[in-house]
C-alpha cells in the first residue's frame, strides 16, 4: 500500500519514501521535529546523497534561534522519541541537521 504525501513535502523526498517503505515514518520524524525544536525558524526536508558509503537519507533541517545546551537536549529528546517511535532500518534513512543562528 502507497501512501499519499503530505503536500508540502517535496516529490524528491516522497519518491525516495516509497521506494524504501518508510512514508509513514517521515511523517513521525517530522511531527517530532517539529515538536522538539518550537519554536523554529524554519524547517526544510530533502534528500541528500552521501557517496562516502553509497547511501542517501532523508534529511531533516531546522534552523534555530536557541543556547547550544538547549539545542543538544532537544536533539537527544528527538532522538531518544525517534528511536521509540521507528524501526531501525526505517530509522537509518533520517538524517536531522540543525543551523543555530
Amino acid at each position: 500500500m502507497i501512501q499519499a504525501a503530505p503536500s508540502s513535502i517535496p516529490l524528491e523526498v516522497s519518491e525516495f519514501c516509497v521506494q524504501h517503505g518508510i512514508m509513514s515514518h517521515l511523517e513521525t520524524a517530522i511531527r517530532l521535529a517539529k515538536l522538539h525544536f518550537a519554536p523554529y525558524r524554519e524547517l526544510r526536508v530533502g534528500v541528500e546523497s552521501d557517496p562516502e558509503v553509497d547511501d542517501a537519507a532523508v534529511v531533516i533541517d531546522v534552523t534555530l534561534e536557541m543556547e547550544v545546551n538547549e539545542v543538544l537536549q532537544r536533539k537527544q529528546d528527538y532522538t531518544r522519541d525517534l528511536v521509540a517511535s521507528t524501526p531501525p532500518n526505517a530509522r537509518e534513512k533520517f538524517r536531522l541537521l540543525y543551523d543555530i543562528v
